[in-house]
């Protein structure tokens, strides 16, 4: 971008008949100046301004002489004080100002525009100096810095940080002078790209005063979602990208945390403007959802469904951080929402699906709700049958879903002292005369009789008789309790050799 000159032909010559208005000296310096003798201008000011220093005129030719010069920095010194000492003068002064720093500011243009950003950062030095009051010339000294700390990062660390420095230092002295809300939130976002981009390649604890500028800078521009979304921008990515490459959690983890607290500012302010879009929630759902936070995850995506419903990996994502919450609820309503609505054939989908279906089961079986137990294990099935059926499975059969009395009489099987043929007793003892103890009917149906051999132990193992315990009418799946008499004095222990059942 070019930078209009705003110095004519008026402001550099004056007409003869005012010379004769001014001090010897000063009417000499006009004449020398006209004259393209510019040095000796410039001396013969000064000598008048040690004469009379409230001499606004010479102040004038003084900045005059300095410009044709190119000493631009000492130019705007001049100016400012022959406006001062001569208010008349202002305008000219303001103009010529803005001629300086355009001749500057182009110069520098044309440099980064051909790749000699050495020369570029010179002559954007030179505007800033030209004009101090005037943004434009920070901000592309700011770029300069950038564009040359970029291509040295790899070989020189300290210099590479050195240039960062300066590009920031000159960052935040154009946002505190532009006063263009469009060219501000422009420099804001440029500042925050630098920024995020210092922190994404910092070592160890380098990069949180890059993340603490961010937070600190914007905190000030309450009215500008660009910089949150161009610093979230930049973290994301690297995030993803190590995340593609399998590196370890702790690599990725923080550029996704702060790439979602950014784009969470981002939609915050978008939504207080009315101004929301899809990608800076969805965004922010995806970062919050690889760093783990899915309570923050869950809100973001929420907010990217609503603003596009059609989105089927927001969807998704939403239903996998709801879940990952135990928010059975909410991951259910996404996930039905994307079997009824979007018609979606995903088998991830109903793998999330049918595990909310169970877990909500099992939460209501803690909570001796049966009715919702049941409710859930028949959705749960039908849902685990889907994903088997769109994976391709070969037995889309669902694992049986038990309750925890269930899990529990399991558990007491599998340590069971006796298990055959559809009959397992679950534990017994010695009491007086008597062989007691507990078993369970494992075959489905009622059986009309039990019989069991029982084998009589004493204290050294050996057999020392036998008895049998016998029992009518046994329910399926109860728990029933059996008792054996013997009449030997040495008894200690027991065992079952077998059973008969009809």
């Amino acid at each position: 971008m070019r930078y209009g000159k705003a110095l004519t032909a008026t402001l550099l010559g004056l007409l003869a008949f005012l010379i004769g208005c001014n001090s010897m000296q000063t009417s000499s310096a006009i004449l020398r100046f006209q004259q393209g003798e510019y040095d000796m201008a410039d001396s013969l000011c000064r000598e008048a301004l040690k004469i009379n220093p409230n001499d606004g005129e010479a102040y004038f030719y003084l900045a005059l002489s300095q410009s044709q010069l190119q000493n631009y920095k000492d130019a705007y010194t001049s100016f400012r004080k022959a406006a001062e000492l001569k208010p008349d003068r202002a305008a000219m002064a303001d103009q010529n100002i803005e001629s300086n720093f355009a001749t500057a500011f182009n110069e520098g243009v044309e440099a980064a525009n051909s790749e000699a950003t050495e020369l570029a950062i010179e002559w954007f030095t030179i505007a800033t100096e030209a004009n101090p009051e005037n943004p434009l010339g920070y901000t592309n000294l700011a770029k300069a810095y950038w564009s040359k700390a970029e291509r040295i990062q790899q070989l020189d660390r300290d210099e590479y940080r050195d240039l960062a420095a300066r590009s920031i230092e000159n960052f935040d002295q154009g946002l505190a002078l532009e006063r263009d809300p469009e060219r501000k939130e422009e420099t804001a976002i440029l500042l925050a790209n630098v920024l995020a981009s210092l922190y994404v390649e910092a070592i160890g604890d380098e990069g949180e005063q890059y993340l603490t500028k961010y937070r600190n800078f914007t905190s000030e521009l309450p009215d500008f979602y660009g910089p949150h979304e161009a610093f979230g921008a930049v973290l994301f990515d690297k995030g993803l990208s190590q995340l593609e490459r399998r590196l370890q959690e702790s690599t990725y983890h923080d550029n996704f945390v702060y790439a979602g607290e950014a784009y969470a500012k981002a939609t915050d302010l978008r939504e207080s403007m009315d101004q929301m879009e899809f990608e800076p929630p969805r965004l922010a759902g995806t970062a919050y959802m690889y760093a783990k936070m899915y309570s923050e995850a869950a809100t973001y995506l929420n907010k990217a469904v609503q603003a596009n419903p059609s989105d089927q990996q927001s969807w998704y994502f939403l239903e996998f951080s709801r879940y990952q919450a135990k928010d059975y609820d909410a991951a259910i309503n996404a996930g039905v929402f994307l079997d009824e609505t979007i018609r979606t054939t995903e088998p991830d989908v109903f793998q999330i699906l049918y595990s909310a279906y169970r877990d909500k089961a099992l939460r209501c079986d803690e909570a001796g709700d049966s009715n919702c137990f049941e409710e859930n294990r028949i959705l749960y099935e039908d849902a685990f049958v889907k994903y088997a059926t769109y994976k391709g499975l070969p037995d889309t059969t669902p694992p049986r879903l038990v309750t925890r009395a269930e899990r529990a009489r399991q558990e007491q099987i599998e340590q069971a002292i006796y298990d055959q043929e559809g009959v397992a007793v679950l534990r017994g003892r010695i009491d007086g005369r008597f062989v007691k103890g507990v078993l369970i009917n494992k075959t489905g149906a009622e059986l009309e009789y039990i019989e069991l051999s029982i084998n009589l132990l004493d204290a050294n193992g050996e057999v020392v008789g036998e008895t049998t315990g016998e029992l009518e009418m046994v329910p399926p799946n109860r728990e029933v309790t059996f008792s054996a008499p013997f009449f030997e004095s040495d008894v200690t222990n027991f065992e079952i050799t077998e059973h008969f059942a009809e």
